[in-house]
């Protein structure tokens, strides 16, 4: 199938989620650094993102307490941004943290990812 379809996919994908999901604002901090000789911490610029998408619970038949624990939620974004694990979701005025990336895409367009995230 060609690209086109696949774009159309994550059109619809992305429809989806602005319908039966909301906002997703996601914090993404760049150009910190550490002085080696004083230890100071210099911050870095944080840039607001933002992302439709919807948060849900995973099955319980997933939860095994060490990779998945209790409380854990799946976070399913479109493709407008490309998460990285640094990135801070909030969803619901909730920040979480992201465990794993997964990515949903067929002949290598992005479709929706899927974020594995935690409080």
């Amino acid at each position: 199938m060609s690209d086109a379809f696949y774009n159309s996919l994550a059109s619809t994908a992305s429809k989806l989620l602005s319908k039966f999901g909301g906002d997703v604002t996601i914090s993404r901090t760049t150009g910190g650094s550490i002085n080696p000789v004083t230890g100071a911490v210099t911050s870095g610029t944080t840039t607001v993102l933002e992302a439709k998408g919807l948060i849900t619970d995973f099955k319980d038949e997933l939860i095994d307490g060490t990779v998945i624990q209790y409380g854990d939620r799946l976070l399913v974004i479109d493709s407008s941004i490309v998460p990285v694990l640094t990135d801070r979701p909030v969803v619901s005025s909730q920040q979480w943290n992201i465990m794993k990336i997964m990515t949903k895409q067929p002949a290598g367009v992005p479709i929706v990812y899927l974020l594995h995230v935690r409080r």
